[in-house]
């Protein structure tokens, strides 16, 4: 048995283990587990093979109970791919911009920016404070908005500078 360090003892046993399976309970390494048959079945059924081996060894789960419970974000991969966008393009949304999974799918079909109403490739518009997700715009827009800042003021008297101009 290799030996094991006092700091993986400790973490056994704070995650409820008694003190005779923290010290006995095997060493587990994920590239023995996690092989190839496993992963071709969790793949199939939309679930990382990461998931189901932390189920497993985790969890305490036996392997079928792993694979039969689905992924939170099943049908995220298939339903992206359907719309023509990568999958990982939906998870930055819901993670950067604390998206739901309607919100970072709801790009408007017409490709119209929703402040100046152009034709053009979309980038997701958020507030800078809050880092919550606004609407859709087109670069120049989005690329405005940032620039004053977000500010309404700052906006308001770029404004009345152009018209002096006009």
């Amino acid at each position: 048995m290799t030996a094991l360090k006092a700091a993986t003892i400790r973490k056994r046993i704070r995650s409820g283990r008694s003190r005779e399976l923290a010290l006995t309970d095997p060493l587990y390494k994920r590239t023995v587990f996690v092989t190839p048959e496993l992963r071709r079945r969790a793949l199939e059924l939309g679930i990382n093979p990461k998931t189901v081996w932390k189920r497993v060894h985790q969890a305490g789960e036996t392997l079928e109970q792993a694979l039969s419970r689905p992924s939170r974000t099943t049908g995220i991969t298939a339903r992206a791919e359907a719309v023509g966008v990568h999958r990982t393009t939906i998870y930055k949304r819901r993670n950067r911009y604390g998206m739901t999974v309607e919100q970072a799918f709801s790009m408007p079909e017409d490709s119209r920016c929703q402040s100046c109403n152009e034709i053009a490739k979309l980038h997701a518009d958020h507030d800078h404070v809050t880092g919550k997700f606004r609407g859709w715009l087109c670069q120049c827009c989005n690329l405005g908005l940032g620039a004053f800042k977000d500010s309404v003021e700052k906006m308001r008297l770029a404004i009345a500078y152009r018209e002096r101009y006009d």
